[in-house]
C-alpha cells in the first residue's frame, strides 16, 4: 500500500509504516539466526521467502538487498526441491496456489528491479509446475483433491494471467471460479491488489484436446479425462506434505459430479497437525477408497508407499502392500482398465497364511443404493457379486472449517470367505445419458 500510494499517505503514517516493518521483517532477517522455513520443502519456503524478499525489494537499501538475495534464492530452491520435474503439487491446489503466488510476486519484483537481468522463471522445471492447476481441473469446477485441498476449484485471476503471459500453453481459466477476497481463506492484500494489476486475460482454453491422460511418473499421479467421466488416482507414499493416508486411493467423477470421492481437508485445529493426526477422519485412510485389511488401515511415513507398474490411455496398475503393517500380506495389486463407459477395477491380494479379514471400502460423494448385484452411486453402477460380501453403508460428517461442514458416505463391503491368493473384480458402469 505504501508502494502504491506513496505521498498521498500522511507523512507520519509513511514513516510508521517503514518503521515498523524495519523492525519486524528487515532488521531480524539481516541480525537474526536463519529460520525454520529457509530449508523446508513445502509452500512455506515460497510463502516466507518470497514476502521477506519482496519487503525488501520495495524498501530496504540496494546493499542490503545485494547481501539478503542470496539467501533468498536458496530458500526459493528449497521450495522447487519439494517438487519433482513433473510439477506436481503433492500439498494440493491451494497450497500451489499460495506458495508459487508468492515466489511469482518476488519473481516478478526481482525482474522489474534488476531491469531484466534476474529471470527466475526461465526454468522448464518452473514451467511444469506453471502447468499443475489446468492438469488438475474437471469439470465443474472441480479439482483433483489429494492431500488437503477442497474439492472446489479457485484460482487468484491476476496470477493466472501473469503466468499465462509468462508460459506458452497456460491457460486461464474462467473468471467464475476466481477466488473471492472475502470468502476465500488465506486470501491476501498482495494476492488481491494483483487481481486488478494484472488482470485482464479473458478466459484462455488449452489448445490441445481436453480428454487426455497424465500420468505424472515422478511423483506417480495419473488422471484421466475422458468426454464422460474422470478419474484420478495416486501411488506415492504416506509422507509427503499434508499427507493423507491414501497410496492407491482413486477418485471418479461424472460430467461434473463427484462420485467416488476423496473426503478432503478437515478443519486446522492444533489435533489435526499433532502426532494425534491420524485420528482426524479426512487424513485417515478411512476417508479414502482404499481397502481394510485385517481390521488394520493404511498406516503413515514415507515407509509405507506404492508405486505404478503400468499406466497408459487403456490401462492403470498400482502395487501398495507395503502401505499395510500386516506381515502376512505379501502382495496388493489394483489395476484399472478404461472404456467409453465402463472402468473395471481389480483388487489382486496374496498372503502367505490366512488372512484374517478383508473389507473393500469405497468413500462417496452422494447416497449409494443397495441393489440385488450392485450398489448405485448417483449415475454410476458398480456391479459385483453382493453374495460375497457383507454390505455396510454408513455416512460420516466432520467440519472443514470455513467451509462448513461435509458429509460423505462409506462403503464397507467385508468378503465373506477370504483366501491367501484372491481377486476381487468391481465393473464401474456410467450411464451413456451423460455423454457430453
Amino acid at each position: 500500500m505504501l508502494n502504491i500510494l506513496g505521498n498521498r499517505l500522511d507523512l507520519r503514517v509513511r514513516n510508521r509504516i517503514k518503521y515498523e516493518i524495519r523492525r519486524r521483517i528487515i532488521n531480524p532477517y539481516l541480525t537474526g539466526e536463519e529460520f525454520s522455513w529457509e530449508r523446508i520443502k513445502n509452500n512455506w519456503a515460497a510463502v516466507c521467502g518470497g514476502s521477506v524478499g519482496a519487503v525488501f525489494l520495495y524498501l530496504a537499501a540496494d546493499d542490503e538487498i545485494k547481501k539478503i538475495l542470496p539467501r533468498i534464492k536458496r530458500t526459493l530452491n528449497c521450495y522447487f526441491d519439494g517438487f519433482m520435474d513433473d510439477g506436481v503439487c503433492v500439498e494440493g491446489m491451494g497450497y500451489w496456489t499460495y506458495g508459487f503466488g508468492c515466489f511469482t510476486y518476488f519473481a516478478s519484483l526481482l525482474y522489474q528491479y534488476t531491469d531484466g537481468k534476474e529471470n527466475l522463471f526461465d526454468d522448464k522445471k518452473i514451467k511444469e509446475i506453471a502447468m499443475f492447476p489446468q492438469r488438475v481441473m474437471l469439470k465443474n469446477n472441480k479439482v483433483v483433491n489429494f492431500s488437503d485441498c477442497s474439492e472446489e476449484y479457485t484460482h487468484q485471476y491476476g496470477l493466472s494471467c501473469f503466468i499465462a503471459d509468462k508460459f506458452e500453453d497456460v491457460t486461464v481459466p474462467s473468471v467464475d471460479c476466481a477466488a473471492d477476497f472475502e470468502k476465500s481463506e488465506g486470501s491476501s492484500f498482495a494476492a488481491f491488489v494483483r487481481d486488478f494489476a494484472w488482470g485482464g486475460k479473458a478466459c484462455v482454453k488449452s489448445k490441445k484436446n481436453e480428454y487426455e491422460y497424465f500420468y505424472f511418473k515422478d511423483t506417480e499421479w495419473y488422471i484421466k479425462k475422458t468426454p464422460i467421466y474422470e478419474l484420478a488416482a495416486k501411488a506415492g507414499n504416506n509422507g509427503e506434505s499434508h499427507n493423507h493416508n491414501d497410496v492407491a486411493c482413486f477418485m471418479l467423477n461424472v460430467c461434473g459430479e463427484s462420485i467416488i470421492a476423496d473426503a478432503g481437508r478437515e478443519e486446522y485445529t492444533k489435533k489435526y497437525f499433532s502426532p494425534e493426526r491420524y485420528k482426524c477422519f479426512a487424513p485417515s485412510a478411512l476417508a479414502h477408497s482404499v481397502p481394510i485389511i485385517n481390521n488394520v488401515l493404511q498406516k503413515e511415513g514415507k515407509e509405507h508407499k506404492g508405486r505404478i507398474v503400468d499406466a497408459d490411455d487403456k490401462k492403470l496398475i498400482i502395487d501398495f502392500e507395503q502401505c499395510y503393517d500386516v506381515p502376512e500380506l505379501k502382495g496388493l495389486r489394483r489395476s484399472f482398465e478404461f472404456g467409453k463407459n465402463e472402468i473395471k477395477m481389480t483388487d489382486s491380494f496374496v498372503f502367505d497364511e490366512q488372512p484374517q479379514s478383508v473389507c473393500e471400502h469405497f468413500v462417496s460423494a452422494v447416497r449409494p443404493e443397495q441393489t440385488g448385484n450392485g450398489i448405485i452411486i448417483g449415475d454410476v453402477f458398480m456391479q459385483f457379486d453382493m453374495d460375497c460380501y457383507e454390505c455396510d453403508i454408513s455416512s460420516k460428517t466432520f467440519s472443514t472449517g470455513y467451509m462448513g461442514d461435509k458429509t460423505v458416505y462409506l462403503i464397507n463391503l467385508v468378503v465373506k470367505n477370504p483366501c491367501r491368493d484372491m481377486k476381487i473384480e468391481f465393473c464401474i458402469n456410467v450411464k451413456e445419458k451423460n455423454v457430453l
